[in-house]
């Protein structure tokens, strides 16, 4: 996000244009792959807190 800050506003409407188009899809980049890796590890981190938390509720029994 600093990066985009930092050539924002270092050229004409075509350059700022085309930095915003280039930053949009980078974003969008980002955001399918965080999204993709939600959906495989959520799963794996709900399941590890249940397991853990029934671990500790039986070592307290």
């Amino acid at each position: 996000m600093s990066d985009f800050g930092d050539g924002f506003g270092a050229s004409d409407v075509e350059g700022e244009l085309s930095h915003c188009r280039l930053y949009t899809e980078l974003f969008s980049d980002r955001l399918e792959n965080a999204r993709s890796e939600k959906t495989r590890k959520g799963k794996l981190y709900l399941m590890l807190g249940s397991f853990s938390g029934i671990a500790v509720a039986l070592f307290l029994c």
